[in-house]
């Protein structure tokens, strides 16, 4: 009988004998490796960050917590029923010249001028004949729409056209005559023009500053973001906010107090971009902010009551600054303004430019109504004065008309010449040759020089 084999204590592993309880260890310590690569998540970087009770944790920041009604789009809370950026949903935005409405896209209409929403078009309810004074009150055959009541005819200087009263000097639809409509372009004294007054761009159809349009800042349909106002062609944060995930007041805001993303614990309040444990005398706290009624912009008169930038708030009351007009429901500057020269809706005419509150041409130029700025001293139609129009064989040369110009002549102020050979308009008007030289082809040569 061959002797029993006692078991061995040494295993193989990748080629080495190594005592067992080693190599059982090696394959604990496997398995404990793998379980831990396989299971290990990437860390939340919210998970280690508390936030006030008026703010949550969002891509490792406190940010406001978005209100009933609100959804998160990223970083800001919309309301996707209204915002033009999110309208329906996040992402879905509408272009300059629409409005969200219930969560759809519709034309924006300008109620301050009068304008009417009827559908998916904004009409002017006091001349639109099939919107006569109300959405869908069509007037009937052979009537027209005459301060918002059907009539049989329209007001003394505006045409019927489809039943509707209007300027032709100035409509879109209908320039200069009815049906004539200007696309990519506006109606000037009858005609479709592709270019704005000076400051002003074309932009859908209307003439926009794109200095200071938040809808159209810098170029046509570049639209600033939430909070944001545009100031020289730039979307910014008002003045007192920095751009955090959005404009924040870091004076003020409990979610970022004193620097973005600074919170504020929920026990606490922000004052003066400091976490303290309650509001200064004098101030009232609104939420977790301090904040004085009479002049804070964002708790004006009452918590929560924010006035719209540019406003200011004084005395309690949304205001322009004292240097502002409300047009249009916006904070302008009516001594540089071109669409409010001076007061509300007192645009520039074609060329003149607003400097001090009065619409002015530049210098050289003569302002002559609906022409815009013009040269009185080569305008054939303003010669030496607005409307001194010149007779059809003569053109204005130096503020003169005189008989148009044969075929190789040029006009040099009032006179019919032959540049290129006369010695004083030799390269061109009023350039005329030195002393000792005469005209020759073009060119100021010496005396029988070829």
């Amino acid at each position: 009988m061959m002797p029993q084999q006692m078991p061995s204590s040494f295993s193989h592993v990748s080629g080495l004998r190594v005592p067992l309880f080693v190599s059982g260890m090696l394959a604990c310590l496997s398995l404990l490796l793998l379980s831990i690569g396989c299971s290990e998540k990437p860390q939340n970087p919210c998970d280690a960050i508390r936030c006030p009770l008026t703010a949550e944790c969002f891509g490792g920041l406190c940010i406001p917590k978005c209100q009933g009604g609100q959804t998160r789009c990223d970083y800001v809370c919309v309301n996707t029923t209204t915002d033009k950026g999110h309208c329906g949903g996040c992402g879905q935005s509408c272009s300059g010249q629409q409005t969200c409405v219930n969560g759809s896209c519709v034309a924006d209409c300008n109620v301050s001028q009068g304008l009417l929403r009827c559908g998916q078009q904004c009409v002017n309810p006091l001349s639109n004949g099939k919107h006569c004074g109300g959405c869908g009150k069509v007037c009937g055959q052979g009537k027209v729409c005459a301060q918002g009541k059907c009539s049989t005819s329209c007001p003394s200087g505006q045409a019927a056209c489809d039943g509707s009263c209007v300027y032709l000097d100035r409509n879109n639809d209908h320039c200069g005559q009815c049906g004539k409509a200007c696309n990519n372009s506006i109606c000037q004294s009858g005609r479709c023009s592709a270019s704005c007054p000076v400051q002003l761009k074309l932009c859908d159809r209307a003439c926009v500053d794109t200095e200071r349009d938040a809808k159209h800042c810098g170029q046509c349909g570049k639209a600033c973001g939430p909070g944001q106002i545009c100031t020289q062609g730039t979307c910014v944060c008002p003045d007192g906010e920095t751009q955090c995930v959005s404009c924040q007041n870091l004076k003020m805001d409990p979610s970022a107090c004193g620097a973005c993303g600074n919170a504020c614990p929920s026990s606490r309040v922000c004052s003066d971009g400091a976490c303290v444990d309650s509001c200064p005398e004098g101030l009232t706290t609104c939420g977790q902010a301090c904040a004085d009624l009479m002049t804070n912009r964002y708790h004006c008169s009452q918590c929560g009551r924010k006035c719209p930038a540019p406003q200011v708030c004084l005395k309690g009351k949304c205001r322009c600054p004292l240097d502002m007009l409300i047009c249009d429901g916006e904070c302008i500057d009516p001594r540089t303004s071109s669409l409010h020269c001076g007061y509300c809706n007192e645009p520039c005419l074609r060329g003149l430019t607003c400097v001090g509150g009065v619409c002015k041409c530049p210098q050289g130029l003569t302002s002559c109504g609906q022409a815009g700025c013009v040269d009185i001293k080569t305008n054939a139609n303003h010669c030496n004065g607005c409307n001194r129009g010149c007779k059809a064989s003569e053109v204005c040369g130096d503020g003169i008309c005189v008989t148009a110009c044969k075929q190789g002549e040029t006009l040099c102020g009032s006179s019919c010449v032959t540049v290129g050979s006369d010695n004083f308009h030799c390269t061109g008007c009023n350039k005329p040759c030195p002393t000792g030289t005469e005209c020759k082809e073009g060119a100021c040569k010496q005396p029988d020089t070829p």
